[in-house]
């Protein structure tokens, strides 16, 4: 169901300029109160997957077939967001956003991403850090002072005697159930929970993850998995070997992954699901792919994609259950990628109207949220925010054909 794109981690290897903020975090800035917007609507997306750059939700697989070979994109539709750089997940057949509203925080709903309605503000909602959706449908949200659910969107209700401390805790939802782990910090603890109210201890992941340290965790379609390295070295040592990643296909019972030149594996960036396997996009030091999330082997193929300038942070990824796209936006947004496997990549066709082009090469790598529908994807795009600039939020559509 989501998607995200790619996310920055706060590392001594990331090089992530906080003064934009376009998908590499959150700044603190202040929306106007409003939740409609005053442009027409665009045909309305099927929300079968969801995903942002600032929040993550379990994905749902999208149809494997047909495989894309064109992608058309539409003229970029400006948009009054309810909220600046919204943590948005689709539910229930349409959207849920979370964020900053005006005087202090709220929930909206849409089904369309672009006209939105405020239905929870003020003491009602949690200040939310992230937005899940838990397998039984139950909206879950937490910050680093507490976990919060709801069944509608309007009425949340605190998670009380959690067995973890949220401050250092990152939680991430698959089909089965939730996973909660302490991420980039001295702890090293796994915890299972079917509904997000209810948190178990996963005792297969103790004697595993004693003394290592885990950076990520992320779900997909098939399972979970965390990024890590053996050990408790410094950033800096990267030395083969060093760099490590668990699996586990139901958030109870962990195993160690087997990686193949572990050298900067996951290291820096984010764990892709795809229906027939899974892949790592590193930065700095290349790409892992993986069939069953255990055995990860480093790929070499030439026809993975490569951005055009700048390095392969310039690679913008899509997320949508099976299937993923991969995009070079490092001169313009003309080439794009697909893959079922992570292995191997399809080039695709892309076509940007030249009046749109300079507004897409813009905003493109910059969403928080893509909807996946059978013809195509709707994006949802806010850039901005630095010294006091005003956000600007604008939706996507990207029309697809075999």
């Amino acid at each position: 169901m989501v998607q995200v794109v790619r996310r920055c981690r706060v590392a001594a290897l990331a090089l992530c300029a906080v003064a934009i903020v376009c998908g590499c975090g959150t700044a603190t800035v202040t929306a106007s109160p409003t939740n409609t917007s005053a442009v027409s609507a665009a045909p309305s997306p099927s929300p079968s997957a969801s995903a942002s750059a600032i929040a993550t939700a379990s994905p749902t697989p999208s149809a494997t077939a047909p495989s894309w070979s064109t992608l058309t994109v539409s003229k970029p539709i400006k948009v009054v967001a309810p909220c600046d750089f919204c943590l948005i997940v689709a539910w229930h057949d349409e959207y849920v956003a979370a964020g900053s509203m005006g005087d202090g925080d709220g929930v909206a709903t849409s089904s369309d991403l672009i006209h939105w309605k405020i239905v929870a503000s003020g003491n009602k909602v949690p200040v939310a850090a992230r937005l899940l959706v838990g397998p039984t449908g139950l909206l879950v949200a937490y910050n680093a002072q507490g976990l919060w659910t709801s069944v509608d969107a309007i009425t949340w209700t605190p998670v009380s005697n959690l067995p973890f401390q949220p401050s250092i805790i990152k939680i991430s939802a698959g089909r089965r159930g939730l996973v909660a782990a302490t991420v980039d910090s001295d702890a090293d603890d796994v915890w299972f929970s079917a509904d997000g109210t209810s948190w178990t201890p996963a005792p297969s992941a103790d004697a595993l993850l004693q003394g290592n340290t885990m950076f990520d965790l992320f779900a997909g379609p098939t399972g979970f998995f965390i990024t890590g390295e053996i050990g408790r070295a410094s950033w800096f040592e990267n030395r083969a070997g060093n760099w490590a990643g668990w699996w586990s296909s139901d958030g109870l019972t962990w195993q160690r992954a087997i990686i193949d030149d572990a050298t900067g594996f996951g290291a820096n960036e984010e764990v892709h699901f795809a229906a027939n396997g899974m892949f790592i996009e590193e930065g700095y030091f290349g790409q892992w792919h993986s069939i069953d999330g255990l055995s990860w082997v480093k790929t070499t193929k030439s026809d993975t994609p490569k951005a055009e300038f700048g390095g392969d942070f310039n690679l913008t990824y899509i997320d949508g259950g099976d299937r993923r796209i991969a995009v070079d936006c490092s001169v313009t947004c003309n080439r794009a990628w697909e893959t079922f496997d992570g292995l191997a990549w399809k080039p695709m066709k892309i076509t940007i109207p030249k009046s749109a082009r300079d507004d897409v090469d813009e905003m493109l790598p910059n969403n928080e949220f893509v909807a996946f529908t059978k013809d195509g994807m709707t994006l949802y795009c806010s850039i901005g925010g630095a010294m006091g600039t005003p956000v600007t939020t604008e939706v996507i559509r990207i029309a697809a054909a075999p």
